[in-house]
């Protein structure tokens, strides 16, 4: 007779009574539960006898003993062999329990539950990310590595067994990794590829550029390239970035070369706060509209290559602009709900 076929969900449910039933605590109603699931239909007979050959074959589990007359058995199929013969399968209970050779009754329950989530998780968990204007979001992954989401961002992790993927589509994030050789760790944005050789670095991406700065350790960097590709690269000083140095890569620039920064300077908006420290006033302005609602613009162009050095608070966009009035002579004004306007002081905006 051949025996019935069992689903998938009736074979994640033997793989869960295997593992309940090894505990010194089962109850008896427990008991009665599992042969009454047992008994409503052949296929999860099936499932079971199935789930018992799988770890006896390797080796965890041993075999459940026949106890002579007192022997009841659920259920008996003749089973094919991978030798082409036959073998007849028995489920049985004795004494009203269920025993086990002590010296394997830790491997089992390991073993049995490291398969039960297999089976209940997928092996590839793809978990997306996004932050609103003004939001900072602080990400904990399963492999303990941590990721710190900037304003306005937008990005997607999945964690695979041959490496750790993470796609930034545009924004920013502060990347925190726990080392694991076994599986490498890969920022992908539009225009570059990151790959994890050290510990934290901070990523910032747009359609044209994806600016990358480390603050400990050190990373391989290299244009948009294939995650396998990435994975397997061989990345020599020449593309590797050190602590402390920053780089651009740029889908129409090839030339881009590694400068020194201040890793800290740059990375602490994670704090709430940005520091410039001679950026030009238009590459200011245009960073501090991803904080806030609304939008920020220079008046005269006589103001685009002021260098300014200041410390900003992120919080609020009124403490932000009253900081750049006081300290760069200019006045703001707002023209329309959300946009504020800097002109130079003096310049009356009629």
């Amino acid at each position: 007779m051949k025996p019935p076929t069992p689903d998938a969900a009736a074979r994640r449910t033997a793989t869960e009574w295997l593992v309940r039933l090894q505990s010194p605590q089962l109850t008896p109603a427990q008991e009665q539960a599992f042969f009454a699931w047992l008994n409503h239909k052949p296929e999860h007979q099936q499932a079971y006898i199935e789930a018992e050959q799988h770890w006896q074959a390797l080796g965890v589990v041993e075999g459940l003993p026949h106890t002579g007359a007192n022997d009841a058995p659920a259920s008996q199929y003749n089973t094919t062999r991978k030798d082409g013969g036959s073998s007849n399968s028995k489920i049985i209970r004795a004494r009203g329990r269920w025993y086990r050779r002590p010296q394997a009754l830790a491997a089992t329950c390991a073993g049995l539950a490291v398969l039960l989530l297999l089976q209940l998780w997928p092996a590839t968990k793809t978990t997306h990310y996004q932050t609103r204007t003004g939001e900072r979001q602080q990400v904990k992954l399963a492999d303990g590595s941590d990721i710190v989401i900037n304003t306005n961002s937008r990005l997607q992790v999945e964690l695979k067994t041959q490496h750790r993927l993470v796609q930034l589509e545009n924004g920013e994030a502060f990347f925190n990794i726990t080392p694991d050789p076994q599986r490498p760790f890969v920022v992908a944005t539009p225009t570059g590829s990151v790959r994890v050789l050290g510990t934290s670095f901070n990523v910032r991406a747009s359609a044209r550029e994806t600016v990358v700065t480390v603050a400990h350790g050190r990373v391989g960097v290299a244009g948009h390239m294939p995650v396998d590709a990435l994975v397997a690269a061989d990345f020599n000083a020449e593309t590797q970035l050190l602590k402390n140095q920053q780089i651009t890569l740029a889908a129409d620039r090839t030339d881009s070369q590694p400068r020194r920064v201040d890793a800290q300077a740059v990375t602490t908006w994670r704090q709430g706060r940005q520091v410039y420290n001679g950026e030009r006033f238009i590459e200011v302005v245009a960073d501090l509209s991803r904080y806030f609602p609304g939008d920020i613009k220079l008046g005269d162009r006589s103001l685009e290559n002021i260098e300014i050095v200041a410390v900003i608070d992120l919080q609020n966009k009124a403490s932000a602009i009253a900081a750049l009035e006081s300290a760069f002579s200019v006045v703001a004004v707002e023209e329309s709900a959300g946009l504020v306007v800097l002109y130079p002081s003096g310049q009356l905006h009629e």
